[in-house]
């Protein structure tokens, strides 16, 4: 929340608000944006090990920030989205992804 509970304004826009403050950096009683995108990385390690293992793709289940920075993370490894809910980069959603040609597998 940012620090300014003095204003009175709607949920909606404290929600807004509160992103806009986390994704410049302020993210006081909550994990930082940094250690979202390193948790990130860290889990699609996870998923494209056991992936390699089994010659499977990888389905992401879940919400908000953590999705986009997985979804990054995959794509930089040359993963291709194949299908995804129509909300898939919203609150909740779910995106199924393939090894590309050029994926990376380590």
């Amino acid at each position: 929340m940012p620090p300014l509970r003095s204003l009175r304004i709607s949920p909606a826009r404290w929600v807004t608000m509160s992103g806009v403050f986390w994704r410049f950096g302020y993210s006081r009683g909550v994990e930082s944006r940094a250690a979202v995108r390193s948790r990130a990385q860290a889990g699609v390690n996870l998923l494209v090990e056991a992936a390699r293992g089994e010659q499977a793709p990888v389905v992401l289940f879940g919400h908000g920030a953590i999705n986009r920075f997985l979804m990054g993370a995959l794509q930089s490894r040359g993963w291709v989205r194949a299908a995804s809910c129509a909300n898939a980069r919203g609150y909740w959603g779910w995106s199924h992804f393939v090894a590309g040609r050029s994926a990376r597998l380590a």
